[in-house]
């Protein structure tokens, strides 16, 4: 869905659509509350005059369009202040007079303007890196002026008259709010063109009046909105072909209409839900422009099987120089230049089945029936145990061999470990390897589970909603969100060859806001919840990264990551997938015991408010006390769940007379007890950081937060 993002021009344009939106939101909810909404259509048709000079004289446009946007803005404002007009009226005359220059200009540029036309109408191609570092340049200097100015401008343009009393001159705040607003328009046009420029002023402001009270809530949401308006704008343009200007605009018109029905009803849970899934949807949004835009990649294979093959090879040799140096020892490099495997690749003629195909060989895979046990041989091994072997005759239950019968061979003189024996009537999946020379051989991968795993997750969700009702329902949809941003997002990222550990990170945080916001709600105590979470998780990333290159941590200690080597289309940072799995496996723990302190607080607090914050931080510090023995055990347990073939390795280790301090120093070993003990600190250290932040801001501050800090440490 995002692979768009791979493309420089797209990204470009996002960067750029980003930082603009940004400021149009901010900007926006000044304009609409002083109601001079008309204003954006006014100076974007005025500067057309200033881009027509630039193209006939072989200037730049955007400094010149600013320039004269900036001087059409301050004589607007004098026309309105000086002469008794309406804003309206002013606003009309600068409009039609810089139309009427831009026009006669163009008269004179002769031949073909594709310059003009994406001025116009927007051309997300014709934004170029000077545009772009233009654009952030002039963005982030209105974002500046904005948060330096913030409470003026406010007061100046809610009450004028009692800003004038406070000793502060309206009038510049307004005439600085004109100019930043023409500045910001020109920077926008080649985004949304000319013609569509002001909706993006003006609709982000109208979206967010209708889910805020407090004007700081309304322009933070009017800033998001806007984003996430150029987000979907630019997604959904480059997937239907559309452009982009309209795409955004029409974007921006469907949300305002859905807050129009949603107000209108006065669903008060759909405006939670909506405020909600803005915020949720925008993280998502911004992980995937992060991971585009700063983290590296390698290019995507083309769909002509001789390239593939051909950038296959590169990958492999690629992953091979790069396992050489992770290398623990020669024996490891040796096993690593002999063994690789390339990775498979898919096959277009065969777009509707389940072939594979590398250099030498075929593969399909589907579910199959066992229809006859055909023999069977008992045979024993040199250690006095017994394994069963079987010849079965299988039908093939779906692809395009359904119906087919196949004879799987497992009687043979290698000795299996581990065999099962099938059953008549017996499902299974089948992998058929198709040599160059068209024989097949066929093997019985792995029962069937589908039925019996639908069947338990069908008892945990009603088992699920009988005891939790509505919090359960929430966790059940809390818990189908972090499953598709596993899915659409960590792992497809991961696969493409980004840092595993900036994937996880970001997924994580995303995965955090889903479950906490979904089952708690949006409030306070949610957002410190959120922010306890991410404190926790940037130390347990400390403590991983540290401790993982101190003990020389390849990744590589896991059986699953042999399997991963070649499989892809991009170079797997193991050592990052490693510390990806460490935060991950934390992330759960963290969501109880923060959640579980916050709400200690707030109760304590409810039940006798007038408790110092000292008091109340000890009183649910002792709570937090008497949970975190049972987390840390319950986060051990499941960690020497997951490891017990690798702790039965340990014990044997010993009797063979291998030491302790030896057999704790292998890297499988060293890496479980690594990923337990960081994993323990992280979430040990996310009891004291939630506690404290919920006694200093549960509820509403009386003082400053230094005020409150000094209290609870004195």
């Amino acid at each position: 869905m995002f692979d768009f993002l791979e493309y420089p021009f797209m990204l470009r344009a996002l960067l750029a659509g980003s930082a603009v939106a940004l400021v149009l939101g901010w900007l926006g909810t000044f304009v609409v509350t002083k109601k001079m909404s008309f204003i954006g259509d006014g100076l974007a048709h005025a500067s057309l005059a200033g881009i027509a000079l630039a193209l006939l004289v072989g200037w730049a446009p955007l400094p010149v369009a600013i320039i004269l946007a900036v001087i059409v803005a301050v004589i607007i404002y004098f026309l309105e202040k000086k002469t008794g007009l309406s804003g309206d009226t002013a606003i009309a005359i600068m409009f039609t007079t810089g139309m009427a220059l831009g026009i006669i200009l163009l008269h004179y540029y002769q031949g073909y303007q594709p310059e003009l036309i994406s001025y116009l109408f927007g051309n997300i191609l014709a934004i170029n890196y000077q545009d772009l570092y233009f654009i952030l340049a002039g963005s982030a200097t209105i974002l500046l002026l904005l948060s330096i100015f913030y409470r003026r401008l406010l007061f100046a343009t809610v009450d004028p008259i009692g800003a004038y009393l406070a000793g502060i001159k309206p009038w510049i705040y307004d005439l600085l709010l004109y100019i930043m607003a023409a500045v910001a328009i020109i920077l926008s046009l080649k985004l949304v063109g000319i013609i569509l420029v002001s909706a993006l002023l003006v609709m982000p402001s109208a979206i967010a009046r209708f889910y805020t009270t407090s004007f700081k809530a309304f322009s933070l949401l009017a800033a998001v909105i806007s984003w996430l308006i150029v987000f979907i704008g630019l997604t959904a343009s480059y997937h239907l072909d559309w452009p982009s200007g309209a795409t955004i605009i029409l974007t921006g018109s469907l949300l305002f209409f859905i807050s129009v029905l949603v107000n209108t009803w006065r669903l008060s849970f759909l405006k939670k839900f909506f405020y909600t899934s803005i915020f949720l949807i925008s993280l998502f949004f911004i992980g995937q422009t992060a991971t585009a835009a700063y983290l590296p990649s390698y290019p995507q294979p083309t769909n002509s099987e001789p390239e593939m093959i051909e950038k296959v090879d590169e990958v492999k040799e690629s992953e091979k120089i790069r396992l050489n140096i992770q290398a623990v020892n020669q024996q490891d490099l040796q096993a690593i230049n002999e063994n690789y495997i390339p990775q498979a690749l898919e096959v277009p003629d065969y777009e509707e089945s389940n072939f594979l195909v590398n250099n030498n060989y075929k593969l399909d895979n589907f579910s199959a029936k066992v229809i006859e046990i055909m023999e069977t041989a008992e045979k024993t091994r040199a250690d006095g145990s017994h394994f069963t072997q079987q010849n079965i005759r299988l039908q093939a239950l779906d692809g395009q061999r359904a119906g087919q019968e196949f004879i799987y061979y497992g009687i043979s003189e290698i000795e299996v470990g581990n065999m099962p024996v099938y059953k008549l009537n017996d499902k299974v999946y089948v992998d058929v390897f198709i040599g160059s020379d068209g024989s097949e051989t066929v093997y019985i991968v792995d029962y069937v589970r589908n039925r019996a795993l639908l069947l338990l997750s069908l008892v945990f969700i009603f088992i699920v909603i009988l005891v939790g009702r509505l919090k359960g329902f929430k966790a059940l949809i809390s818990l189908t969100l972090t499953f598709f941003i596993i899915l659409k997002f960590i792992l497809p990222q991961i696969l493409a060859g980004r840092d595993p550990f900036v994937i996880s990170l970001l997924g994580g945080l995303i995965i955090m806001a889903l479950i906490i916001y979904i089952t708690e709600g949006w409030h306070k105590k949610s957002h410190l919840a959120i922010f306890s979470v991410f404190l926790s998780l940037v130390l347990t990333l400390i403590l991983s990264v540290v401790f993982t290159n101190l003990a020389n941590l390849s990744g590589l200690a896991q059986d699953e990551a042999v399997f991963l080597i070649g499989v892809g289309q991009k170079v797997i940072n193991f050592k990052g997938l490693l510390l990806a799995g460490m935060l991950i496996g934390a992330l759960g723990v963290l969501d109880d015991i923060v959640v579980g302190q916050i709400e200690a607080v707030y109760r304590i607090r409810e039940a006798n408010p007038k408790l110092p914050s000292k008091r109340i931080f000890h009183l649910a510090y002792k709570v937090g006390n008497t949970h975190l023995g049972a987390i840390i055990n319950t986060l051990f347990l499941t960690y020497a769940g997951a490891a017990l073939p690798l702790l039965l390795l340990f014990i044997i280790g010993q009797e063979s007379g291998l030491s302790v301090l030896r057999a704790l120093n292998t890297e499988a070993v060293a890496t479980e007890i690594i990923r337990t003990m960081v994993g323990s600190i992280g979430v040990m250290a996310s009891m004291p950081i939630a506690t404290f932040l919920a006694a200093v801001y549960l509820p509403e501050r009386k003082f400053s937060w230094w005020h409150q800090w000094t209290k609870i440490w004195k």
